[in-house]
């Protein structure tokens, strides 16, 4: 039984043809075994075809088989189509199917609805993911059908504004058809404005719809502000057209910073509005420093306009560390146009040699730059030491170390950069040949 269900999965149909013409009468054809052949990805299509063909009469389609179809992304619509087929009379379809047929398989969902015979159970969440997944035609198709007296619920819409392929002709619509059904919430004008490509144009359909009555929340403000392609667009409309009842957060502005397309453009177009009433935190910074598209550019921008009266926190070091792109050129220009100095922590040192410890250049940057500038202040504790013979060569180490007065490296210190990969590797100094020795005595 094993051996048959695992030439149902991964044979191909002459084997499976050759092995029916030879036992046939003898043979059983299982769940499990369908199963399996519902599993074959490059032939599932074709060893159903023969399985129909030979022993119809024994296939019993399950919903189990139908689900491993759906799931089989290389031949679970040929499958599907041809158990619609010729047992779609026999099959229904689950709404965990059709959810998963609305992500996976466009084409099939629109056939379903368009030519298949076959029995639909139309459920809130069997529209909401068609509307998260399709075109638009597909959709519009759907909601014909939809029974009487149900409704175009918040979710099919916010699925629908928040779906980058949806025509506008056909979100306009559904939304006329069932005008008076439609309410258009909060959750909806945040999924417009997360919409990397139509953001602007439904966003500006859901703002329609709620004529005099438009309330412009901080979330949405948010979403529109870390929209990395057309974020700008839906921030310049919104400034233009209701700039009086905005209100920009520390959280917009936050989203903005780190926003790695689109964020230098939206920061402007916020301090333009705000002047000098634009405050910078450390949380925009912190973005900022995390942004490896265009922070260096976020954060020339508040140097420029909004002076040097930063301070350099640890979140904002760690922050850098994780940006490999660009982290180390931000704190070294914070550095040298800030008034504050900057006190590097213990705390601070762990987190970099971690990030480190995962291939991130950014925090040995940093590393060289807080030991190599006398006026940052790193905290030089024999974990830190610890931590930093853990994670360099001796020699770096050493180069590190050697304008520091007070500096004592114990035993211990020794002992990590001995157990350190590329200290093994550097034989470079007596110094260090002697420190080898000894850490292994």
């Amino acid at each position: 039984e094993d051996a048959f269900e695992a030439l149902m999965q991964h044979s191909t149909p002459d084997a499976v043809q050759l092995l029916l013409e030879t036992y046939g009468s003898e043979m059983t054809v299982t769940t499990k075994a369908l199963e399996a052949a519902a599993r074959n990805k490059f032939y599932g299509g074709e060893v159903f075809t023969i399985l129909l063909n030979e022993l119809d009469d024994d296939i019993r389609i399950t919903e189990s088989t139908i689900e491993l179809a759906v799931l089989n992304k290389y031949s679970g619509a040929r499958i599907l189509r041809l158990l619609l087929a010729e047992r779609g009379d026999e099959i229904q379809l689950s709404e965990r199917v059709l959810e998963t047929t609305a992500e996976k398989w466009p084409s099939l969902m629109e056939w379903f609805h368009s030519e298949a015979n076959i029995n639909i159970q139309l459920t809130e969440r069997v529209v909401e993911a068609t509307a998260r997944w399709h075109d638009g035609s597909a959709i519009h198709a759907l909601i014909r059908k939809y029974s009487a007296g149900s409704q175009m619920t918040e979710r099919v819409l916010e699925a629908a504004v928040r779906n980058e392929e949806m025509e506008e002709d056909v979100l306009r619509s559904l939304v006329a058809e069932r005008g008076n059904e439609v309410q258009i919430t909060r959750m909806m004008m945040e999924a417009a404005a997360k919409n990397e490509k139509h953001g602007l144009r439904n966003l500006s359909l859901c703002l329609e719809r709620q004529g005099d009555d438009v309330e412009i929340t901080e979330r949405v403000l948010e979403a529109a502000a870390a929209n990395p392609k057309v974020g700008d667009q839906i921030i310049r409309h919104l400034l233009d057209e209701y700039g009086e009842d905005i209100e920009i957060t520390e959280r917009v502005l936050e989203a903005a910073a780190g926003n790695v397309e689109k964020g230098e453009t939206i920061v402007a177009m916020i301090y333009r509005k705000l002047g000098s009433n634009f405050n910078i935190t450390e949380r925009m910074i912190e973005a900022a420093a995390a942004n490896s598209g265009c922070g260096v550019a976020i954060v020339q921008y508040f140097l420029k306009n909004i002076g040097n009266e930063i301070q350099i926190t640890s979140r904002i070091l760690i922050a850098a560390a994780e940006n490999n792109r660009s982290g180390y050129e931000i704190i070294k220009m914070l550095h040298e146009r800030c008034d504050e100095s900057i006190y590097v922590s213990e705390s601070v040192i762990e987190a970099i040699a971690r990030i480190g410890s995962r291939g991130n250049d950014s925090s040995l940057e940093l590393i060289c730059l807080f030991f190599r500038s006398q006026d940052i202040e790193v905290q030089n504790t024999e974990r830190v030491l610890e931590l930093l013979a853990r994670r360099l060569s001796f020699i770096l180490l050493e180069l590190l170390l050697e304008d520091r007065e007070g500096i004592q490296l114990t035993n211990n210190v020794l002992a990590e950069a001995a157990l350190n990969h590329e200290f093994l590797q550097v034989q470079r100094t007596d110094r260090l040949l002697q420190v080898r020795t000894s850490s292994y005595r």
